[in-house]
C-alpha cells in the first residue's frame, strides 16, 4: 500500500522511552491506498482507501495483512483515518474479549476510547450509557438514550 498518513498512539510513546518489552519500530497504524493484493484477498482492490494496523506506517510504502485493514469512509481524509485504528481496536477488544458485550447489556463509555466504544455499543440489542467530562446537552454529566 501507498501510505498517506500515520497515526501515533500511547504504545509509540512507550516504545520511544524504552518501556515496552517487545522490539519494533514506532508507527504501526495509518491509512493509505491499496496498490496490489495477494491472490487470496477478496475484500480489497487496488485503489481502495484503507486504514488499519500495519508496520511501516512512517514510510512511503507498507505491506499490510488485509485482516487488519478497513475501508476509509468517504467523508474522512487520510489524517482522520490514520488516527482511528488503535483506539477502535482497544475499544473492540475491551467490549468483546473483556466485557463480553451482548444483546441486552449496557455499555458505559468515557473519552477517548469511549467514543469508539460508543460506536461498538450500537450493536443490535445493546444500549449505551455515555459519560463525558462535559455535561450532555440539557442534562447532568451522563446521558442514557433510553430516557
Amino acid at each position: 500500500m501507498s501510505v498517506r498518513a500515520a497515526g501515533l498512539n500511547f504504545r509509540d510513546v512507550l516504545m520511544t522511552v524504552g518501556m515496552t518489552p517487545e522490539p519494533g519500530d514506532i508507527g504501526n497504524e495509518g491509512s493509505g491506498v491499496v496498490l496490489e493484493t495477494g491472490s487470496g484477498v477478496r475484500d480489497l482492490r487496488p485503489g481502495d482507501r484503507v486504514m488499519g494496523l500495519f508496520p511501516g506506517a512512517f514510510g512511503p510504502l507498507a505491506v499490510a495483512d488485509h485482516r487488519y485493514l478497513a475501508r476509509v469512509p468517504e467523508s474522512w481524509d487520510h489524517a482522520e483515518a490514520a488516527a482511528v485504528p488503535a483506539v477502535y481496536l482497544t475499544a473492540y477488544l475491551v467490549l468483546v474479549d473483556e466485557v463480553k458485550l451482548r444483546a441486552g447489556r449496557p455499555c458505559s463509555s468515557t473519552p477517548p476510547p469511549g467514543a469508539s466504544a460508543r460506536r461498538h455499543s450500537a450493536w443490535p440489542g445493546t444500549w449505551e450509557l455515555a459519560c463525558s467530562r462535559r455535561p450532555a446537552p440539557g442534562s447532568g454529566t451522563c446521558s442514557d438514550p433510553r430516557g
